[in-house]
């Protein structure tokens, strides 16, 4: 006989998502997202031209070239930056020390450009700032393009206007290697500054997934998760020939804490039947938020009598808990419907069990555990 068809209650509004998410639909470039990671870059960017500032000193030294120790003191100018254009610093500060500092490495880039030549290759390091302008916050589009403009004309002018050789003494061979080492080091900067954002966009995507798949309440799986989770037991437990077995647990008589309580009161009780649930399963089992009071626990390895006994030992656990708010709460019951996946049937199928058992045991009385049947009898009525 099939199972009956079941018509789900539609889960009350969740307490703790009655309030719509803000600005969800906005699609903006400055956002105080955008704003931290960009402050984190340019702080990322100072300490890249700190290195590049001595790899250059240690190089002009060895080729006896006096510049080093300017170089040196373009390095040390950068250093307090690093701290000025930390996240904590307020908008102003940042803002006056990210000028001061563009404009340090812009004189130095031309200074280097005007001594050493076309040829050396210092100017192509402007490129460089083109992907942290196009990132910026805050300054608008219009001011991106107009600082991008800016710096592409001093590109081009560095380029076409300087000599080939400078002012510098040193061999075409050299001044080749310094080349090399510019465009080396341009290419390191840009692709640090891909790896980074890579970074920055795996980890947002992690977050953004969490999100999207776990309950803001009480932080367990939310039902799209759960029921993903539901599909891969059931394709395993078929594949390896193991049961598994499905708890529906509903909290009895939840309408009327809300009502006599306030719904900051229900959420407390839910966060806490949460927690419980947590700590009475196993590490391979899974548990989900299925709607308003009602929870969804997948037990792997878990035959129908042994999923009994878990369900019972959480229907004591629940009504053995204290008084939760100043011992305002009436005491606290659940009811648990229990069934086990039969063979070569449907997970939906055993949900539905489940489901039909939960309601046996709501109708019978509330506060038990109802096992499943292998094939569900007739539709009880629901309250």
């Amino acid at each position: 006989m099939p199972s009956p068809r079941v018509t789900r209650r539609c889960p009350p509004q969740d307490n703790a998502n009655a309030v719509a998410d803000e600005a969800a639909g906005e699609h903006e470039s400055d956002t105080p997202f955008v704003r931290t990671i960009f402050r984190m870059m340019m702080q990322r960017a100072v300490l890249m031209a700190i290195a590049v500032g001595l790899i250059h000193s240690l190089v002009f030294l060895g080729l006896g070239e006096p510049v080093w120790q300017a170089t040196l003191i373009f390095t040390l100018a950068c250093l307090p930056f690093h701290s000025l254009l930390s996240a904590q610093r307020p908008f102003g500060v940042f803002c006056a020390s990210l000028f001061g500092f563009v404009c340090i490495i812009d004189a130095a880039v031309v200074y280097f450009a005007l001594h050493f030549g076309r040829e050396a290759g210092f100017h192509f390091l402007l490129i460089s700032f083109f992907p942290f302008i196009a990132i910026s916050g805050r300054i608008g589009y219009t001011m991106k393009w107009l600082l991008m403009l800016l710096h592409a004309l001093l590109l081009v002018y560095l380029d076409k206007q300087i000599s080939v050789q400078g002012m510098t003494t040193l061999s075409p061979y050299l001044i080749s290697v310094l080349r090399a080492i510019n465009l080396g080091v341009l290419a390191c900067l840009l692709a640090g500054l891909v790896m980074h954002y890579f970074r920055i966009a795996t980890g947002l995507q992690y977050e953004l997934e969490q999100h999207a798949s776990t309950d803001a309440l009480t932080g367990l799986a939310n039902r799209r998760r759960i029921q993903a989770a539901t599909l891969e037991a059931a394709s395993d437990s078929r594949r390896h020939g193991y049961p598994l077995s499905l708890l529906l647990f509903d909290l009895d008589h939840f309408k009327r804490i809300n009502d006599s309580y306030g719904h900051a009161s229900g959420d407390a009780v839910l966060r806490h039947i949460a927690q419980i649930l947590q700590v009475e399963l196993r590490s391979a089992d899974r548990v989900g938020r299925w709607g308003g009071e009602e929870f969804l626990l997948l037990l792997p390895h878990t035959d129908l009598d042994s999923a009994r006994l878990v369900a019972e030992r959480i229907r004591q656990r629940v009504l053995n808990l204290p008084p939760l708010v100043g011992g305002k709460f009436l005491t606290l019951s659940a009811t648990l419907g229990v069934a086990t996946m039969l063979p070569a049937e449907p997970v939906e199928e055993t949900l539905a069990r489940a489901d039909f058992a939960l309601y046996e045991g709501k109708y019978a009385g509330r506060n038990r555990v109802v096992a499943a049947e292998a094939t569900a009898p007739e539709q009880v009525p629901r309250h």
